[in-house]
């Protein structure tokens, strides 16, 4: 093929490409769609990696040493709140799931907690 017959791809689907890798991109290290879906299910994830997760002992000595917090979190609604360690994802790293069944619920182990954490222990925070 000589030097000047040569194909080039329109601008557009250049600029296409490009936008679908940089949304891509965005995705990928702040999560705003995610975040959008979890904001609409009254939920809440850190979305952190296993490397930055507390390590399973830790959670574990947490959870003992706040035992009462744990107990109050679970007497806010009885049977319809918990909080739990998951190791399900990182299996030598943790983080604690808290479970709730309504946004009262949700607002009053946030006043218990000071937060989204557990004393330092990211969470993930599910309505169901």
């Amino acid at each position: 093929m000589a030097k000047g017959n040569r194909k080039r791809l329109p601008l557009s689907i250049i600029l296409v490409i490009g936008a679908a890798l940089l949304g891509l991109l965005v995705e990928y290290t702040v999560h705003p769609m995610h975040n959008l879906y979890d904001l609409t299910q009254d939920n809440y994830n850190h979305y952190l990696p296993c490397r930055k997760l507390p390590e399973t002992a830790e959670v574990e000595r947490l959870l003992t040493e706040h035992a009462d917090t744990v107990e109050q979190i679970r007497q806010v609604h009885p049977g319809s709140t918990n909080i739990e360690m998951r190791t399900d994802v990182c299996p030598d790293h943790a983080d604690v799931v808290i479970w709730y069944a309504s946004h009262d619920d949700r607002l009053v182990i946030e006043a218990i907690l000071g937060g989204y954490t557990f004393y330092g222990v990211p969470a993930r925070w599910r309505n169901y």
